[in-house]
């Protein structure tokens, strides 16, 4: 009988220490998600100020006026292209035609 109630002693602090780290362990569990949320409110707050920054700032309007210059660029360098090839050709032509006043 004494050994029964040495078991069932034995048990029911076994069961109350882990209660205990339980409790250790949700404790831990709810810090951690008060901190993630805390961070998770900092980073939306953070995005929000980047946002009203860029708009403040016209970082949009700089973009697209960079990608229109990028556009003009390249087709300035086409027209180029174009008149090089123009001037080539009419180059030909007048040696072309100074030939056959020849």
């Amino acid at each position: 009988m004494s050994e029964l109630q040495d078991t069932i002693i034995g048990k029911d602090t076994l069961t109350a220490e882990l209660r205990n780290q339980v409790d250790g362990l949700q404790y831990v569990l709810n810090k951690v998600r008060a901190r993630n949320d805390k961070l998770e409110h900092h980073l939306c707050e953070a995005i929000e100020k980047l946002k009203t920054f860029q708009q403040i700032h016209g970082f949009d309007e700089k973009g697209r006026a960079y990608m229109a210059q990028k556009k003009l660029r390249g087709e300035y360098m086409q027209l180029e292209d174009v008149l090089a090839q123009f001037c080539k050709e009419h180059e030909m032509l007048r040696i072309e035609l100074e030939q056959n006043l020849v």
